[in-house]
């Protein structure tokens, strides 16, 4: 029995130590200029990629926020289509997705997120000024993003014209499994998890088609899949598995600025049926429906997308 114990011991021991001394398979950089359009913000010990799309016709000011594993990619046919419209957008990457920097140390609550992105925008108007038009945003997000505008509000409800939720992720759904990954090895295993296995273009197909509802579309897989290979991306998913966090109840309550919403009715993601939530805790919110989409409506239904958004923003006017 003392021989087996040890055996158990050692195994234990050597799974805890062993994922440190995998090497690590993507290690690429971030380009210097992503897009023709790409901008750094240098602030709060990270580097945040945006994107300007300027119309110089002062419709109004738009920050596009993607969701979880997205980048500013996921709203090129949008923000183009806003920018044919007159509007002026900012198309912004989280901390440790697209282009912006693996910050392992950041905290991922939709709090800390929105304070960022304001950081952003004040230092876009500030240097900026001739391209955009007044203080006030449009603020749109995509799922995960969905609550980084909505906190973004919450901060500055006076600067806030509207916040569109694009199948907007606001509610924690269960996060027991974000403990596990206080635990050191089990938060390495999972960086070498994905490193070695999460990021190639047979997975990353299978989550978009997922997503889509759909087949995946013509360059949809290399959109997403190149910033997923930037070194310390597993390690940075893993901080923010660890330490996201959504907005209270209450907080969502205290919401006053007008909402809408655009759902897929074939949403597996983020179900319509959150938009019942969403009302009881935010009255003012409306919300239309796409027959047929998924949770990338923006992407898969660009048409019937643009139609509801370019509606609910025609309202303020």
């Amino acid at each position: 029995m003392r021989s087996w114990k040890k055996i158990v011991v050692f195994l234990l021991l050597f799974l805890q130590v062993f994922p440190f001394f995998i090497p690590l398979k993507n290690k690429e950089s971030i380009p210097e200029k992503p897009y023709y359009n790409s901008y750094f913000y240098e602030g709060e010990g990270t580097s945040i990629h945006w994107r300007l799309y300027d119309s110089f016709k002062n419709r109004g000011n738009v920050l596009m926020i993607h969701g979880l594993g997205g980048s500013t990619y996921s709203w090129e046919q949008t923000a183009q289509r806003l920018q044919q419209e007159g509007f002026d957008v900012v198309a912004v990457d989280l901390p440790g997705f697209g282009y912006s920097e693996r910050t392992l140390d950041f905290v991922h609550t939709q709090q800390n997120r929105g304070e960022l992105l304001w950081n952003v925008l004040d230092h876009v108007k500030e240097d900026y000024s001739d391209q955009l038009y007044g203080d006030h945003w449009i603020l749109i997000g995509h799922s995960m993003g969905g609550g980084t505008a909505t906190a973004m509000a919450l901060t500055r409800q006076d600067q806030t014209d509207v916040v569109i939720l694009a199948a907007g992720a606001l509610f924690d759904n269960g996060r027991t499994m974000s403990k596990v990954f206080y635990y050191p090895p089990a938060g390495k295993w999972m960086e070498v998890f994905l490193d070695r296995f999460g990021w190639d273009e047979n997975r990353i197909a299978g989550i978009l088609e997922s997503a889509n509802g759909q087949p995946v579309l013509d360059g949809q897989v290399e959109g997403y899949l190149q910033p997923l290979k930037i070194k310390n991306t597993g390690a940075s998913l893993v901080q923010m598995v660890k330490t996201s966090k959504s907005l209270e109840d209450e907080e969502l309550r205290a919401l006053q600025v007008p909402v809408y919403g655009i759902w897929g009715d074939q949403d597996d993601w983020v179900a319509e049926i959150e938009t019942e939530r969403i009302r009881l805790l935010i009255p003012q919110a409306r919300f239309a429906v796409i027959p047929g989409a998924g949770h990338l409506a923006m992407e898969t239904h660009p048409e019937a997308f643009q139609k509801h958004l370019l509606q609910f923003l025609s309202t303020l006017e």
